[in-house]
């Protein structure tokens, strides 16, 4: 356990509470608050980050418990504004909210937040749990973009097919291996074991990417600098390095290549096959079933991906990906409109979704396509 101290014990009435919050993708973050009630009022004297299976990081859920503001009230007393809540327990006649710094979002009544099929917040909707690192890296950029009188910034998303193509994320994949090689020599579980590890290490630095992605949007629309957003192409940047030469397994390098992209239109598709030759399919109706994908699925209301899986019978034939516009506020409903203009078109009539928001992973075919042996 790593603890972080809020108050002093004064011996008084307490409660030791354990506690759990999703967190990015299939992770959540283990922790056991105590609160202790002075003078009439509860205040939190220390939270403990616990490291369990299928947890956060000990060190990731410490930083992450590090930057939460604790509200802690009589249940009844839901009119008090509070900054934007991630998560909240009611447990007798006390309600914990955990909190995010007011730097991100303004102050609410804890009702609104709270109460179900909320109207989501356009700024939440853009970054429901901004990294506190990737902000204050935004806002240097700021401050530079402002005394050079800049009002506009250049940025880049990379789906996840173009994201694994890059030397700086191949390399950072191969580091891991190279690591995962060694728990392997001394305890190999098993060829599907060790690729779930993989596409588990794979989906969680895609999700940290893509939330530090739209922390920068947020600190950048907060702070009035326009975002001109480009769709990341790695053959386009390899004829750069290869012009300039700059290292491609650099991440700068990344950076330096953004002026090269298209722009970003609002919603990118694209396929991916994750069948190979079918040989003879007898059937003829396709069938197509959908599923919304968030990096933050115990929270966020909003889509960061939308898959479409293109079923003949049994026959897995393809996958379509629609991607929306990071940048852009409240995109589940327009992005829900392009994919069934989609369907539409491809003359697709038997058509299922998933009941509920789910976690967005690295799509199985393109860890295989990697061909890393394990």
């Amino acid at each position: 356990m790593k603890v972080i101290a809020y108050n002093s014990s004064q011996g008084k009435e307490s409660y030791i509470l354990r506690l759990a919050m999703p967190f990015m993708g299939k992770h959540t973050i283990n922790f056991e608050l105590v609160i202790e009630k002075q003078k009439e009022k509860w205040v939190p004297i220390k939270v403990s980050a616990i490291g369990e299976e299928g947890g956060v990081l000990l060190s990731e859920s410490v930083f992450e418990l590090s930057n939460i503001w604790w509200e802690i009230i009589h249940k009844d007393d839901k009119n008090k504004i509070v900054p934007p809540i991630i998560e909240f327990w009611e447990i007798g006649t006390i309600l914990i909210a955990a909190c995010l710094p007011k730097k991100y979002h303004p102050k609410t009544p804890i009702q609104d937040q709270i109460k179900e099929n909320e109207t989501l917040d356009p700024a939440r909707s853009i970054c429901w749990w901004p990294n506190p690192h990737a902000w204050e890296k935004a806002l240097e950029a700021v401050y530079y973009l402002k005394e050079h009188s800049m009002p506009t910034i250049t940025l880049s998303f990379f789906t996840q097919k173009e994201w694994l193509k890059r030397d700086d994320i191949q390399k950072t994949i191969n580091k891991f291996v190279e690591c995962f090689a060694e728990h392997i020599a001394e305890q190999d579980d098993g060829p599907e074991v060790n690729k779930g590890v993989l596409s588990f290490f794979i989906s969680y630095q895609y999700n940290s990417y893509l939330r530090d992605l739209r922390t920068q949007f947020l600190c950048f629309k907060k702070n009035n600098i326009k975002i001109d957003l480009r769709i990341g192409d790695v053959e386009l940047a390899k004829k750069y390095f290869k012009d300039t030469r700059k290292d491609p397994e650099e991440p700068g390098s990344w950076i330096n290549a953004t002026h090269n992209f298209e722009a970003m239109p609002y919603v990118v598709r694209e396929e991916i096959l994750p069948s190979g030759p079918l040989g003879i399919i007898k059937e003829t109706e396709t069938e197509a079933v959908t599923r919304i994908c968030s990096i933050l699925p115990g929270y966020s209301m909003d889509a960061d991906a939308i898959v479409v899986s293109l079923l003949v019978g049994s026959n897995h034939i393809k996958d379509l990906v629609f991607w929306p516009n990071p940048g852009s506020e409240i995109t589940l409903d327009k992005t829900q409109s392009v994919v069934s203009e989609e369907l539409k078109n491809l003359k697709i009539k038997k058509i299922s979704s998933a009941n509920k928001i789910t976690p967005l992973e690295i799509h199985p075919y393109l860890v295989s396509s990697l061909g890393i042996p394990l």
